[in-house]
C-alpha cells in the first residue's frame, strides 16, 4: 500500500471531493516565490502591494523589510520590522529565521555581510544597528542581537522596539543550558 498522499505507479488519481478548487497565489506568495529564487526587486515590488491590500498583517510588513534587507535598504527595512513588531507582539518569542527566506545559495551570507560592513562604517545608524539585532537575533545568534540592541538603546534610549526585541534576546540566552559547566574529576586534586 502507497502512503498517503502518493499513489502507485499506474493508479488512477483523482483530487479529493472535500477540497476547495485550486486559488491563484497570493501576493505574499508569489513575492516569497520571487524572493527565494532572488528577484528581490520584484519581490519588494509584490510585498508593497501586499502590504497596502493588507495593512494590518505583520507578516506582510515582515517580507517587506525582509525585501529592503536584501535590497540594502536598511532604514526602511527597520521601520518594515518595527511595523510587524508593533502589530503582532508575539513575534518577539517566535520571529522567524530570516535565512530560511533565501533561496539562492550564498545571498543571506552576502547580505548579511553588507550590513555588518554598514553598520562598521556608520556607527551612529540606529536603524541598521536595529536591522543587524533583529536578523542576528532571527537566526538564533542571541549574543550579538543582544549587543547590536544595548548600541541602539545607548543611542535611543525611547526605541521601544529595540528593549523588547533585546529582552526576547535575553530571555533566549537565559533560557540557553550553559556551556561553561565546569566538569571536577574526582581521581585529581583541586
Amino acid at each position: 500500500m502507497a502512503p498517503v498522499g502518493f499513489a502507485a505507479p499506474g493508479a488512477d488519481v483523482r483530487p479529493l471531493p472535500d477540497l476547495p478548487p485550486d486559488e491563484p497565489p497570493t501576493l505574499l506568495e508569489e513575492g516569497e516565490a520571487a524572493f527565494a529564487a532572488g528577484q528581490y526587486d520584484e519581490a519588494r515590488r509584490l510585498f508593497q502591494r501586499a502590504v497596502m491590500s493588507l495593512p494590518d498583517d505583520a507578516y506582510a510588513q515582515l517580507d517587506y523589510g525582509l525585501a529592503h534587507f536584501a535590497l540594502g535598504s536598511y532604514t526602511v527595512a527597520a521601520d518594515a520590522f518595527r511595523r510587524a513588531l508593533a502589530r503582532e507582539p508575539d513575534l518577539l518569542d517566535r520571529l522567524p529565521d530570516v535565512s530560511t527566506a533565501y533561496g539562492v545559495a550564498g545571498d543571506f551570507e552576502k547580505h548579511l555581510a553588507a550590513l555588518e560592513a554598514h553598520v562598521e562604517r556608520h556607527a551612529t545608524d540606529t536603524d541598521a544597528r536595529l536591522l543587524h539585532g533583529l536578523v542576528c537575533f532571527s537566526i538564533g545568534d542571541a549574543g550579538t542581537a543582544i549587543s547590536q540592541l544595548s548600541r541602539v538603546l545607548h543611542q535611543d534610549p525611547r526605541d521601544t522596539v529595540a528593549y523588547l526585541l533585546r529582552d526576547a534576546a535575553l530571555r533566549a540566552v537565559s533560557s540557553e543550558p550553559s556551556t561553561n559547566t565546569v566538569i571536577i574529576r574526582p581521581d585529581r586534586p583541586e
